[in-house]
């Protein structure tokens, strides 16, 4: 049982020669008048009453025994010190936890553990079951591990340095390339330029030449009418005819040549250069960084999920289609035509367009539409909307059917014209060719699918078929390029995302369950491409590789049928037309 003291001395105003622990850390000054053999510690008297209503066995020495007790005391702090509580010695073991502690730690951390107690009562228990040179083996074997996976660590950070410096050493060399490219095409630029000139220039020197001749001719003639003198008049008339048939020559030069035009040096840029680096971040992108977060490259647009974009901007219309131009202006394609906003989506001017279904950029101000008479029409979006152009695909059957393959007894019976998109300055159409052929007093009909390119004067140019039969009816709907890989990319009603590898003339399928009828396409950032869904109310995005869909935006975001979106890369928004409701803006997070 724990014993009381019964020398009790308490003074607050002289200088104790053993302070009270408890009262100490409280910042008081009060007599340590007892001390506790198994806390190593001095108790004032009303501290000790709370010490041994929690340590009953514990043994409290009164004032005579402080001295001896004091000199174990010191002796345990220059041993193990518990590291929580500064001064009390690690006197305690909790089974429950497998830890040594103090008394304050019982007190405060294990007051419901059941099983913990004196260390010197346990020591020899505990011991018994330890051996400490396999625990010091142990140890050593756990150290040399940590080591190991220090230098390994060290030697990862010396490997990826060297990558850093290959990669940088890459990207320079292309840069030099490009610079090189550049310099080049500038060379050949200027070269063109100055033979323009040349040319022009040699012309007009010639002209001026025959100039002279006349000049000289006229100078001559009159010198010779200013210096007759005389009164024969058969010289007289042979100078002034001769001066005459000069004159004649002359006018008649003057009438032919005097205009003196010639042609200009009309150097069209190249817009397609400044239009793809505008288009691309990077010489290249770091493999894996835009996975880690995901897993795919959809994680690109800032961990993009359903119902974090929100509406920044309304337009009171419904649209079919849209696009962008160079100078941030928004086109849209509506019934009755076409509609031109600002970059602050305020409507600026309208250009009546009848019967057109798609639309697509062919220059910095200028716009193509495709209706559904196979016609294309062409419109400079410069000071205002005006028509400039236009030119049907074919002008009869029999010219349509000069341009598709046709296997007899098969007849081309219909060419349904879709998804209007432009590259390299050439138009590309989706179509889909309905062939049939009469057997036992019926027809039987047959599909393809491909798509016909066109020159922006209107010439043809050829045809790519890629599906046929019932793969073929997959109900087209758009279509656009790729400036990351040059590839195709398709909506269709049937099949989701298709997308065409042009080069090597095969198709590739990309599609997710909840993408119900895919009726717009269009190129995001770095290769990344937004379709819409227009029976599943929802848009989607789809990474670099054609792996993954992820759905950005659905019904909870206020999206109803949509017929076209388009990504606007400067203020990272969406735009988004509705054939039920209002065009929409929304800023992806």
């Amino acid at each position: 049982m724990a014993t009381s003291s019964t020398d009790v001395s308490e003074s607050s105003d002289i200088v104790h020669e053993f302070a009270c622990k408890p009262c100490s850390d409280d910042g008081k000054n009060i007599d340590g008048v007892n001390f506790c053999a198994e806390c190593q510690t001095y108790f004032c008297h009303a501290c000790v009453q709370f010490h041994n209503k929690c340590f009953k066995t514990h043994t409290i020495y009164n004032k005579s025994g402080v001295k001896s007790g004091k000199l174990q005391f010191e002796q345990t702090q220059s041993g193990l010190a518990c590291d929580k509580h500064a001064g009390y010695p690690i006197q305690m073991y909790c089974r429950e936890h497998d830890t040594v502690c103090c008394a304050v730690c019982i007190a405060v951390d294990h007051r419901l553990c059941k099983s913990a107690d004196f260390i010197p009562k346990l020591a020899k228990e505990i011991l018994n079951g330890r051996d400490r040179n396999d625990l010091k083996t142990s140890l050593e074997g756990i150290r040399k591990q940590l080591n190991s996976m220090k230098a390994k660590r060290l030697q990862q950070i010396k490997d990826v340095g060297e990558e850093k410096d290959e990669n940088l050493k890459e990207i320079v060399k292309m840069k030099e390339q490009i610079i090189a490219k550049v310099e080049e095409l500038e060379r050949n630029s200027v070269q063109q330029v100055q033979k323009k000139h040349d040319k022009i220039v040699r012309a007009i020197k010639t002209d001026i030449d025959s100039i002279d001749v006349k000049l000289n001719a006229v100078q001559s003639n009159i010198e010779k009418v200013n210096a007759f003198k005389g009164d024969n008049e058969a010289n007289l008339f042979v100078v002034l005819n001769k001066a005459h048939e000069v004159e004649v020559s002359s006018s008649s030069f003057i009438d032919e040549n005097g205009k003196g035009e010639y042609n200009k040096i009309d150097f069209v840029v190249n817009q397609d250069i400044a239009t793809f680096v505008g288009k691309i971040d990077a010489f290249g992108n770091v493999k894996g960084d835009e996975d880690r977060e995901k897993g795919h490259t959809v994680a690109t647009y800032s961990q993009i999920h359903v119902a974090e974009a929100s509406i920044v901007s309304q337009v009171s219309v419904k649209g079919k289609d849209s696009c962008i131009l160079d100078n941030g202006q928004i086109i849209i394609l509506v019934n009755e035509g076409l509609i031109r906003l600002d970059r602050t989506y305020k409507l600026l001017d309208k250009c009546y367009l009848s019967r057109a279904w798609h639309l697509c950029q062919v220059g910095p101000t200028e716009i193509a539409a495709l209706d559904d008479e196979k016609k294309f029409t062409f419109v400079d979006a410069g000071k205002s909307l005006l028509i400039s152009r236009s030119f049907c695909m074919y002008s009869n059957k029999d010219d349509m059917k000069k341009r598709y393959p046709v296997n007899p007894p098969w007849e081309l019976y219909k060419v349904q014209c879709f998804g209007l998109t432009v590259s390299n300055k050439k138009l590309f159409v989706c179509d889909v060719l309905t062939y049939r052929k009469y057997i036992n007093h019926s027809y039987i009909f047959s599909y393809k699918f491909g798509f016909s390119v066109y020159d922006l004067k209107g010439s043809y140019i050829e045809t790519h078929i890629f599906l046929s039969d019932e793969e073929a009816d997959i109900g087209i709907i758009h279509a656009t390029f790729s400036s990351y890989n040059s590839c195709m990319y398709i909506s269709t009603s049937k099949k989701g995302l298709l997308v065409s590898d042009t080069i090597n003339k095969t198709l590739s399928k990309v599609t997710h369950e909840r993408l119900l009828n895919a009726y717009c396409v269009c190129e995001g950032r770095n290769g990344q491409f937004f379709v819409c869904g227009r029976d599943s109310h929802n848009i989607f995005l789809v990474d670099r590789k054609n792996n993954t869909m992820e759905e950005i935006l659905g019904s909870m975001n206020g999206i109803l049928d949509p017929t076209s979106v388009m990504y606007i890369k400067q203020e990272n928004r969406l735009l988004v037309t509705s054939a039920s409701q209002d065009v929409k803006v929304y800023q992806l997070k």
